[in-house]
């Protein structure tokens, strides 16, 4: 299962509950119908990274939809298909419609409590499968890709992983910290992904402002844009001036730099292994960044 995992917002055919964060295979080009809305698997992985900041966050499951909504889990509305909504005890279910590679796929997707045994149960099967893929590397002559001291015990107690979630949070000195490091990490990707797509259907050409890519993606909710740390709304402009998002394309269109603000969190000394680095986009306590078309340093991995 774990074989074709990778960077990126993951294809949720995966019956691992993680989120978009961890592992999986990036959307492809052939997946984006040529419209002016992201394509809806897009909309669905954004979907299930809102629930899963509100549960790590929050510790329990939301209710319904309009309760992500409404605390402020979602950036955008995801607009599905048959988008279905059930909490039965510990776990959460959703389903819906979405389109992929040109046909209508049925997606589904489950949710845990913190802390239930359903929980504990996908946490273990997690980290068994993530110390099967690292071995598996080994195997093959990438040991290099892994820190030698890993060790079993280590992936199996959490004090390693390869989900970046678990990287966030060693970099988080609170809980507050933590929330603001999802947020700012979920947002930068989620923008970063749907600019590259725009350029897929659009000749190369991303979006020539901040509002065309929102408007591609789809409806803001307001609530979503307040940063954890401050509880303030956050501005988006055309140029970096501060804790603001920034979105600035190239003059000719055939790139973008993206800023999203982390307002001091993320400073904390991860452990080995456990970093992020400024290749991804991380600069602690001053924002994620995601770029393309820029140059072989700068540019930042761009899947979903």
């Amino acid at each position: 299962m774990i074989a074709a995992l990778g960077f990126g917002f993951i294809s949720y055919q995966l019956a691992l509950p993680c989120t978009v964060f961890g592992f999986g295979e990036a959307t492809e080009a052939s997946q984006v119908q040529a419209n002016e809305r992201v394509p809806e698997v897009i909309r669905w992985k954004m979907l299930i990274n809102g629930i899963t900041r509100y549960q790590l966050v929050k510790r329990v499951l939301p209710g319904s939809l309009a309760e992500l909504e409404d605390e402020g889990f979602l950036f955008f509305k995801p607009e599905l298909k048959n988008l279905s909504w059930e909490l039965v005890g510990d776990t959460l279910t959703i389903r819906a419609s979405v389109m992929r590679s040109g046909e209508v796929a049925e997606v589904s997707h489950e949710f845990f409590t913190p802390g239930s045994i359903a929980y504990n149960s996908w946490i273990t099967t997690w980290r068994e499968e993530m110390w099967q893929f690292i071995q598996a590397d080994r195997k093959e002559g990438k040991a290099a890709l892994w820190p030698n001291e890993i060790t079993k015990e280590d992936v199996m107690s959490g004090r390693f992983s390869l989900y970046i979630f678990d990287k966030l949070r060693a970099h988080a000195s609170s809980v507050e910290e933590f929330h603001q490091l999802m947020w700012s990490y979920d947002l930068a990707t989620l923008l970063g992904v749907s600019a590259h797509l725009y350029s897929v259907v659009h000749n190369g050409r991303y979006p020539v402002d901040a509002a065309v890519l929102f408007s591609w993606i789809g409806p803001r909710i307001a609530r979503g844009w307040a940063a954890p740390l401050t509880g303030d709304l956050v501005s988006v402009s055309a140029t970096l001036h501060g804790d603001n998002v920034a979105y600035m394309p190239k003059p000719d269109l055939n790139g973008f730099q993206l800023f999203v603000p982390l307002f001091g969190a993320g400073t904390k000394q991860a452990p080995e292994g456990m970093e992020i680095t400024a290749k991804e986009g991380f600069h602690p306590g001053k924002y994620v960044y995601r770029a393309a078309g820029i140059s072989s340093l700068e540019d930042t991995p761009l899947s979903y």
